[in-house]
């Protein structure tokens, strides 16, 4: 993963790329980026969304294996497995602060409560029965 970073970092000498990894303080890094790209888990993509900040998820592990259809409903973001077309979709967002419309982030059904997660995976349920 180094020398790809490495070739990232060549061919994109503008973009000033951090590599957190795991860290406590998720919010700060989230209020300081253009973008936020990694395997990142359900909770760091809803603080994102709620942020209002683009990500690039770059694998799915099976906790979130949702976000591709949430992805698909609600386009705040992008799952980008190839590493070329992360590095490409991430220029596309670092040069473009607007890419994703605030009124796309205003209709994204955020909703926080036991009571309103209870009904949202009892909705989720139906819906995916009903198919």
């Amino acid at each position: 993963m180094d020398r790809e970073f490495a070739e990232i970092e060549s061919l994109y000498p503008s973009l000033d790329i951090v590599r957190a990894g795991f860290v406590n303080n998720v919010n700060e890094y989230l209020n300081a980026c253009n973008v936020l790209i990694g395997n990142s888990g359900v909770n760091t993509i809803m603080e994102a969304v709620f942020l209002k900040v683009p990500f690039i998820v770059t694998d799915l592990l099976y906790p979130g294996l949702g976000t591709k259809d949430f992805l698909q409903a609600w386009p705040v973001g992008w799952y980008e497995r190839e590493v070329d077309s992360q590095v490409a979709r991430a220029a596309e967002v670092y040069n473009n602060s607007g890419i994703i419309d605030d009124a796309v982030y205003a209709a994204c059904p955020l909703t926080f409560g036991t009571d309103k997660f209870r009904d949202q995976i009892i909705s989720d349920v139906n819906a995916y029965y009903a198919r």
